[in-house]
Formats: structure tokens, C-alpha cells, sequence
């Protein structure tokens, strides 16, 4: 069993299903006269996280709420997770949520 993932001061009770990590890279191309294209690689610009799960049990709802005032802050935090590097995040969206019998969906 993977360890719990953590944002901050939030432990997941239970690590979220989906957790994708997308990279952007900068590349310009130029065109010099009479010779064709050069291509260059600026770097790695940033990573899009995107994670989604629920939150279950009788204490779903207020899990959800402590990590939703969390992104609301507005603050950068340190996202722990079990398989990837630990990363500074700063969270560009709110988390959304709906119910479905007793289960709070959470798309980050």
C-alpha cells in the first residue's frame, strides 16, 4: 500500500485515483535566410498536475473543506506524493465537488 499523499498540512485519508503529471517545454523556431529552420529548446517551462478522487466515510465532507480552504488561501504549499518527487505547487484551480451517495468527488 502506497503511502498518503499530502498537500501543506493536509493528509489524503485516501490517495486520490487519478494523478497525472503534464510537462511543458518552450521550443522557438527561427528561419535563417537561404538555410532552413533552427529549433530552440527553451526548457522546461512548468508541470500541470491534475488529480481526481473522493472522499469517503463520515468525515467526507469536512476533508473536502479543510483542502478546499487550503487552495482558497491562495498560497503555495508542498505536494508529497508516495511515487513522484516532492514538489512546490502553487493550485491554479478550486477543487469541485459533488455528492453521490455518501461520496464527495474531488477533480484537482
Amino acid at each position: 500500500m502506497l503511502a498518503p499523499m499530502q498537500y501543506r498540512d493536509f493528509v489524503w485519508p485516501n490517495n486520490p485515483r487519478v494523478f497525472e503529471v503534464e510537462y511543458r517545454r518552450t521550443l522557438h523556431s527561427y528561419k535563417l535566410p537561404f538555410s532552413g529552420y533552427v529549433v530552440q529548446n527553451l526548457g522546461l517551462q512548468n508541470k500541470i498536475i491534475r488529480g481526481e478522487g473522493e472522499f469517503v466515510g463520515p468525515k467526507a465532507y469536512e476533508n473536502f473543506r479543510r483542502l478546499a480552504a487550503l487552495f482558497e488561501e491562495n498560497k503555495g504549499g508542498k505536494l508529497v506524493h508516495p511515487v513522484w518527487p516532492t514538489m512546490r505547487v502553487f493550485c491554479k484551480a478550486q477543487p469541485q465537488a459533488g455528492a453521490e451517495g455518501g461520496l464527495y468527488k474531488l477533480q484537482l
